[in-house]
């Protein structure tokens, strides 16, 4: 049993460490280490190369070294073009990267001894025939292979091909512990390119977080190779290019690679250098490992020991972090870093700012002192406390304003930093299979701006303002002060299903709790919250928010608060996720229903979230999202769109915009009951005796049409719905426009209505709602006095008295 327990209480911890190895700067000749080849021999590689000049003179000896014998059925027919004579027969690109690679070794032995051949699958024999398909990750399934490479200190990998980005991530993790090799030499060979910008790198990207990388083109059609990117020491002989287009590459012959002195330093294998210098590499390494899982309240964060040295990575190291990320598919494992690194670094400068704070924390200790004042009933320690606080109101303003601009510098330097950060991300996460693109993978782009998503909602307290904010009576301080929103915690955390705006609170009272009445000022509330939990009638809260909300900072902080206390649960991940929009529409619908006399400030809250949510036509996540309010003064202008929205989301919208509604309310929401009915009478498929049980009373003189009244039982089972929102929605718009519910949608509507549906056969909701409404001679032109005799006349023959 103990063994269980303590299974339950291990986790997972990504341990992230950075620090410097220092440098030996020994090197060797090229040709004094063990070399291994990989020479890419897919099907793709029989391809005949076209076009191709004379070789240079040099390489002539070698140009006959070449074994046709296993070839011949893959040269098919005549090759037209000019001829260059017998040194010009034409080859396939996999004798062309043979040649390339022979061209490293020093001996024809070495080259046998120590190259392998791999497609789907892997061959030693120097006579290998192209076949298969393209996946780098077979190199370590044969145990052949797999011991070259781990005994090789230098990799020659070639490859003409590209694969999807779930062999990258299964190449990239056999790679993991193979980073620390003193040099990978990469050949793409290819067709002739002028723009190397477009260049698929995707077989050689997880070679590219390496320590030391030479990334080569070859021109298959005119045998010149150009250095295309660069990483490590290396980067002194063949500098990495910053333009991609081939006369500004530098060029380079094969051979001139014998004469290269190599570093013999030999790294851990499983770091991840993200620079150098001459003195030292700084490296990075990223481990799981089990912990303890300690019992504790608060959040738990993930511990990453490499968050402080995070603040002087360049650019150039983040770009490498992001690159080795990308390859092992754990961007997610990084957005995690770069949000714990930004939670870490506010607290710093919290806590720095608070030493800093004398005044201020005078006044947070004095506001303390009032809440217990208060409390207590003691009305002349408040007094006191009150005039001890005025007394310092200047001073504290003057630190207020100075703690202000100190915070806004450090945190938009280090946002502004996260956001090139995450913007990097978005960008190579946004692109699919394009990822693996020269350009792209290089991340020489500009990063997408993130500056208006909620994708970086770490906050601090400091950044609440409450500038032109409705202001309360306080009952701490006894004056004036900025409103803000106090709010509790659900029993039950919310899920996306919890978050429309359609949803009427009378159907959750539970809801309606979420935001509490409690008359403390925005400038007491910090200090207010280190004393209770409680708002001053003893009802339970967890926090505030400041309503505020074109301050960009506060609907920042207002987002991240409600996401905390409303949706997280720390000990368990939620099942369903739900957006920062959903919850603030969810708010909207909370402010909206209520009705209390507190809320004084209520039509301006609703106002900061109708700016501040940013939704779609149809108020939910999929599509173009533009500002709340535009989208409701959009729907309330267009009858269609009207039309559209769900009959309880329909009513909410014509009574935020009463106002400027176009048309009579009254019209809209009799068409959208029509709707409604004909929406469930599909969806229901009642039959039409089903239909007729509602709308004939059967007495002593025979069946008779009766009176169908809005809240009649039958009625309601009809259009049943979860807790019967459509009718609390309906007596709720009724309620605000001074309505009666008989008035809106009368008895003869709702029974001519039914008459219709009974005599409907099966169409869609959208066809019989538009035949009733503009057709039918019924719902327009008959009024109350003659529609039973009508409809009784239509079905039995015979008038009603």
């Amino acid at each position: 049993m103990k063994k269980v327990n303590e299974m339950k209480n291990k986790m997972k911890m990504n341990i992230m460490k950075i620090f410097t190895i220092q440098k030996d700067n020994k090197k060797e000749d090229i040709n004094t280490f063990h070399i291994g080849s990989f020479i890419d021999s897919s099907g793709s590689t029989s391809t005949i190369i076209r076009n191709q000049q004379n070789h240079e003179h040099h390489e002539h000896h070698e140009h006959h070294e070449h074994h046709h014998g296993h070839h011949h059925g893959h040269h098919h027919g005549h090759h037209h073009g000019q001829h260059h004579g017998q040194h010009d027969e034409k080859k396939t690109v996999l004798e062309n990267e043979k040649r390339i690679v022979k061209h490293i070794y020093e001996s024809k032995k070495k080259f046998k001894k120590n190259t392998c051949f791999w497609s789907s699958s892997v061959s030693n024999d120097p006579n290998t025939v192209s076949y298969g398909g393209t996946e780098p990750s077979v190199i370590f399934e044969d145990e052949q292979s797999k011991k070259i490479f781990q005994e090789s200190d230098i990799i020659i990998f070639t490859t003409d091909g590209e694969i999807p980005p779930n062999e990258v991530n299964k190449f990239a993790k056999c790679l993991k512990n193979n980073l620390n090799k003193a040099l990978y030499i990469c050949i793409i060979v290819g067709p002739h390119m002028q723009d190397l910008t477009k260049l698929n790198i995707s077989v050689i990207a997880p070679c590219m977080t390496a320590s030391n990388t030479l990334c080569l083109y070859h021109d298959n059609e005119n045998d010149e190779t150009f250095v295309a990117a660069s990483k490590g020491s290396i980067t002194t002989t063949y500098p990495n290019p910053t333009n991609l287009m081939r006369e500004s590459l530098q060029k380079l012959k094969i051979h001139d690679l014998r004469s290269l002195k190599i570093n013999t330093q030999k790294l851990p294998p499983n770091v991840v250098v993200l620079s150098e210098t001459d003195e030292y590499y700084k490296v990075m390494t990223l481990e799981n490992e089990e912990k303890e899982e300690e019992e504790k309240e608060e959040e738990k964060s993930l511990d990453f020991n490499a968050l402080d040295e995070l603040d002087e990575l360049t650019v150039d190291e983040w770009k490498n972090i992001i690159k080795y990320f990308v390859t092992h598919k754990t961007l997610n494992q990084l957005q995690e870093i770069i949000a714990a690194y930004m939670t870490k670094s506010i607290k710093k400068l919290e806590e720095a700012i608070r030493t800093e704070s004398r005044m201020t924390m005078r006044k947070e200790s004095i506001i303390q002192k009032m809440v217990i004042a208060f409390k207590e009933k003691n009305e002349t320690d408040q007094q006191n406390l009150k005039t001890e606080m005025e007394s310092i109101t200047e001073e504290v303003k003057k630190e207020e304003k100075k703690i202000q601009e100190s915070f806004d510098n450090y945190t938009n330097e280090i946002r502004n930093k996260m956001n090139m950060i995450s913007g990097m991300i978005s960008t190579i996460n946004g692109n699919g299979k394009d990822i693996y693109q020269l350009h792209e993978f290089s991340l020489t782009k500009d990063p997408q701006n993130n500056s208006d998503e909620d994708n970086n909602n770490i906050t601090s307290k400091y950044e609440i303002k409450h500038e032109c904010c409705p202001q309360i009576e306080c009952k701490i301080h006894m004056g004036k002060g900025p409103a803000v929103l106090w709010i509790n915690k659900p029993e039950i955390y919310l899920t996306a299903n919890d978050s429309c705006i359609k949803n009427p609170l009378a159907s959750y009272p539970s809801k309606s709790n979420l935001i509490v009445d409690n008359p403390v000022c925005g400038e007491c509330a910090m200090a207010y919250l280190k004393v209770t939990k409680q708002s001053i009638y003893g009802k339970p809260l967890v926090n505030f928010i400041p309503i505020n909300l074109s301050i960009k900072s506060n609907s920042k902080i207002a987002s991240a608060t409600l996401y905390k206390y409303w949706c997280k649960n720390e000990k368990q991940q939620q099942v369903q996720t739900i957006s920062f929009t959903e919850i603030k529409m969810l708010l909207l619908s909370i402010v909206d229903d209520n009705d209390e006399e507190w809320l004084k400030y209520k039509e301006y809250i609703i106002d900061q979230l109708e700016k501040d949510i940013r939704t779609t036509m149809t108020l939910t996540e999929e599509g173009q999202k533009i500002v709340m309010k535009d989208v409701i003064i959009k729907i309330v202008k267009d009858e269609e769109s009207l039309k559209k929205q769900e009959f309880t989301s329909m009513l909410r919208i014509i009574r935020l915009k009463d106002k400027i509604t176009k048309y009579d309310p009254k019209e809209i929401v009799r068409r959208s009951f029509v709707y409604l009915c004909v929406t469930r009478y599909c969806k229901t498929k009642k039959s039409t005796e089903e239909i007729k049980k509602i709308l004939i009373n059967e007495d002593d003189e025979g069946k008779r049409i009766t009176r169908v009244t809005i809240e009649n039982p039958k009625l309601n089972e009809f259009l049943k719905d979860e807790e019967n929102m459509w009718l609390k929605s309906l007596t709720k718009t009724a309620d605000h426009f001074k309505w009666k519910l008989d008035q809106i949608i009368p008895h003869y509507m709702i029974v001519n209505i039914l008459w219709h549906l009974a005599e409907m056969t099966s169409e869609s909701a959208e066809i019989i709602s538009e035949l009733m409404m503009k057709e039918s001679k019924g719902m327009r032109d008959l009024d109350n006095a003659n529609i039973y005799t009508y409809l009784q006349t239509r079905q039995f023959g015979k008038k009603s008295e």
